[in-house]
């Protein structure tokens, strides 16, 4: 194959032989290939035990704040805005063509201070600002579309 599978993964899933195999084909000699397959099995099962405790509540908590950031994207809305946005416009008599470049020029442009700010401010704080920034967004938009 062009990329052989990694031997150390193949340890984790048990496939020792298979892991054997993958490391010869990357190693000039048996030897090598042997010394080294040696090393991965011994570094796989002293990590074994702890890995495994720990990783289920890492990646739990990983897969909750993955799901709750999309989940939080799709719901405030801006994708629906960058789709029917010109068609908004275009209904309100703007010209479509010339909203959807304002707009992407606008996302493209504001996506550099963006970059620059999470190097110096952190994403943690970028994320916390934003989401807070987006619920009175939305929350004054609610009010308002309530009252008009």
């Amino acid at each position: 194959p062009l990329l052989p599978r990694s031997p150390r993964w193949l340890v984790h899933r048990g496939r020792v032989e298979e892991a054997r195999e993958a490391m010869r084909a990357m190693r000039e000699t048996e030897e090598e290939a042997k010394a080294e397959l040696d090393e991965v099995i011994a570094a796989a099962e002293k990590e074994r035990g702890k890995v495994n405790e720990h990783m289920d509540l890492l990646t739990r908590k990983l897969i909750v704040i993955g799901v709750s950031l999309q989940l939080l994207q799709q719901l405030v809305g801006m994708n629906s805005f960058m789709y029917f946005g010109p068609r908004i416009f275009g209904d309100m008599g703007f010209n479509e063509n010339k909203f959807q470049v304002i707009m992407n020029s606008l996302n493209f442009v504001m996506s550099w201070p963006t970059i620059i700010l999470s190097d110096i401010c952190g994403r943690r704080f970028l994320l916390w600002t934003g989401a807070l920034a987006m619920l009175v967004a939305c929350l004054g938009m609610g009010c308002l579309g309530t009252l008009v």
